[in-house]
């Protein structure tokens, strides 16, 4: 079926096969039909054989007439196999035409292989494959017009034309030459040739080349290079930020390293442009408008930007540059942050050096010795108070400086052993008058403890003097509803001695009207007592005391203004409640503040409860007015000293009792009642330790 085939298709293959080219017999045809191999070789020459054959092939000297294939019988002839390649063995003699089907073998292979082949003979392409055209970009007919030289790139001709003339004279290159070429579309490739001699005899015919296409490679060898070029840009970049450089040092610097990271650093032309300053390579000039940008930002606005001009037109910009613009621009960009930080560092830190140093507070820092605390800093009330430089002062031991004051001493030692801060009044004996300190230890790790001490005795005083005009402006309030208490039994005490005087009255009669003068005076005995009691300066020491007895008190003493201003008071504690460390005479003072503040809040009366709740380590007490709400600009001043908005108030009530609630370790917060629902008083107190 194969024969009949191929002998009808023979004459056919006349009508496609070319002349002879240039005298060299290579096939320029190859089909398969079956397992039958055809090669068709000028001028009108074919061979044929068959995979499944021993023999050679069957050539046939001409086409233009009918050929037929002969018999598989005829084809067998002996045949070996030679440096890889399948050889047929021929009757021809030496020195004769190669055998046509080794030709044809030598076609496909090159046809099919990854490089381009290349053979050039007295000057002249007399063979392209099929690779060579394709990295070219030319059919092959133009190739085989071209010279050696004609595909090279214009500067690359003068050194491979040197190349060329040793092989003519018969020296093989040692190397593979790499070279860019120029393609039919204008763009450049670059290839790697590897040249092989061709004699005959002892005389130079010819060479050939083998071609393999770099062109990827050496674009990626490019970009590496490029990218190890900008690493270590950004490495000196990143070095130099770090650095202690001004500004305009550091801007200097980034021209360079920023021009010679660029791809063409001959004709980059870098440019810093920051608030208002221009920092630019030599060759800049206005003109220049073909470029990279990136812009500078501090704290998230634009104060500059960094640019990169090229002094001609490059066809494409490198969108890597552009990000290594952006990552240069974006790190001068934290520089001037940080350095914008470290310069309010230091006006801050300058600031608080001279706070310190100046600041009425005897201030000193200590660290800790294998034996004992040595000073060593302290500010320059420190350096007045103990009228000592302060290279005398450091290096003295804690326990030498504060001998006269022990208590000192142990809180220096419990800040540094609980590693927190401490804080604790102490008095001590200065003369004939007691000084009160206030003393703060904070602790610094590892080993250091600052501690403050500061004079509080004027403020003590002061204190005291503030708590008792308070009290004496309560009393004053009391003072008119105390008339009506007072005057009340002693009319009608005065009535009864009247009747006892002018009346001849009974034995009995006598005896009840002394008694009721009796009653009368100890009634009267008791308000006295009550506000004596209330008004006589007590000593600030804490005692175990019942919320409920405190409350109990307040309400007595107030009853009468109470009843006058039309307020109901209600209350809800619980009889379960523990005891708190106070000192009663002042939270009566307290709670008896609230409730004028309530009264003088509710003119036409209205209702105050008070309710008693126990929580962990201590209780709340909350006294809730209907009055009006306080509003919010007011409520955040409401405990602040000489603040009132009262027409007649001192601006003294709120504060001193937020001050006493303090001085008992308590707290004390106001907050107005959703919907207008009145105004809340909240204090939270601490049990005794054996209630706890």
């Amino acid at each position: 079926m194969y024969t009949q085939r191929i002998n009808a298709a023979l004459p056919r293959l006349a009508a496609i096969c070319p002349r002879q080219s240039r005298g060299i017999h290579y096939p320029l045809l190859y089909i398969r039909i079956g397992p039958f191999h055809i090669m068709i070789y000028p001028p009108k020459r074919v061979s044929v054989r068959a995979d499944d054959c021993e023999g050679g092939p069957m050539v046939a000297n001409s086409l233009e007439s009918t050929t037929q294939l002969p018999g598989t019988s005829d084809l067998a002839r002996p045949r070996h196999r030679a440096a890889g390649l399948e050889t047929v063995e021929s009757n021809q003699e030496p020195g004769g035409e190669p055998p046509l089907e080794r030709e044809g073998l030598y076609q496909v292979i090159a046809d099919n292989i990854q490089d381009g082949l290349t053979i050039v003979e007295h000057d002249r392409v007399v063979y392209v494959n099929d690779r060579v055209c394709e990295i070219l970009g030319q059919p092959r007919e133009k190739l085989l017009e071209l010279s050696g030289l004609a595909i090279a790139a214009p500067e690359e001709r003068p050194p491979l034309k040197k190349v060329l003339q040793k092989i003519k004279q018969g020296v093989t290159p040692s190397e593979q030459i790499e070279f860019w070429i120029v393609c039919q579309d204008g763009t450049r490739r670059c290839v790697q040739n590897r040249y092989s001699i061709i004699r005959e005899g002892a005389q130079v015919s010819g060479y050939l080349i083998v071609t393999t296409d770099i062109t990827e490679r050496k674009q990626a060898e490019r970009t590496l290079n490029e990218r190890v070029k900008e690493l270590a840009c950004l490495y000196a970049i990143h070095r130099d930020v770090q650095e202690q450089r001004t500004t305009d040092e550091l801007c200097h610097r980034l021209i360079g390293h920023i021009s010679s990271a660029m791809q063409f650093p001959d004709i980059a032309v870098p440019v810093i442009e920051l608030h208002g300053l221009r920092f630019s390579h030599a060759q800049y000039a206005e003109r220049l408008t073909y470029g990279l940008h990136a812009p500078i930002k501090v704290g998230g606005q634009v104060c500059g930007r960094i640019s990169v001009y090229y002094l001609e037109p490059r066809p494409f910009l490198d969108p890597e540059e552009q990000d290594f613009i952006n990552v240069v621009a974006e790190a001068l960009g934290l520089r001037l942050e940080r350095q914008l930080a470290e310069e309010a560092l230091r006006k801050s830190e300058k600031q608080l050096r001279a706070q310190y140093r100046n600041i009425p507070i005897l201030t000193c820092t200590w660290q800790k010795t294998w034996d004992d605390l040595v000073l060593v800093d302290c500010n320059d009330s420190m350096l007045a108070f103990s009228q000592c430089e302060l290279f005398d002062l450091v290096g003295t031991q804690a326990c030498e400086m504060y001998r006269d004051t022990p208590e000192i001493l142990d809180v220096l030692h419990q800040c540094f052993q609980d590693k927190t801060s401490v804080e604790r009044e102490i008095s001590r004996q200065e003369g004939s008058n007691n000084q009160y300190l206030a003393v703060k230890c904070a602790y610094v790790p590892p080993d250091m403890v600052s501690i403050y001490i500061e004079d509080i005795t004027e403020r003590k005083r002061m204190a005291h003097y503030m708590l008792q005009a308070e009290r004496l402006s309560a009393m004053g309030y009391m003072a008119t509803t105390l008339a009506h208490e007072i005057q009340n039994p002693l009319q009608a005490i005065q009535n009864h001695l009247e009747l006892i005087l002018d009346f001849d009255l009974t034995p009995e009669a006598r005896e009840e009207y002394l008694r009721f003068c009796c009653q009368e005076i100890e009634h009267l005995t008791r308000i006295t007592d009550s506000v004596l009691d209330f008004a006589r300066s007590s000593k600030s020491v804490l005692h175990q005391t019942f919320v409920t007895d405190v409350i109990q008190r307040v309400l007595s003493l107030m009853r009468k203004q109470l009843e006058h201003a039309h307020v109901c008071v209600t209350t809800d504690i619980p009889p379960d409640l523990p005891p708190v460390l106070v000192v009663p005479d002042q939270i009566v003072q307290v709670l008896m503040n609230l409730l004028i503040n309530a009264i003088e809040a509710m003119p036409d009366g209205g209702h105050v409860a008070i309710v008693a709740r126990a929580i962990r380590d201590g209780l709340t007490l909350t006294l809730t007015n209907d009055g009006p709400s306080i509003p919010p600009d007011q409520l955040a001043h409401i405990f602040d000293p000489f603040y009132t908005t009262k027409p007649r108030g001192t601006g003294l009530g709120l504060f001193v009792s937020h001050n006493i609630i303090q001085q008992h370790g308590g707290t004390i917060s106001v907050e107005n009642l959703p919907d207008g629902g009145g105004v809340a008083f909240s204090i939270t107190l601490f049990t005794a330790p054996e209630a706890r």
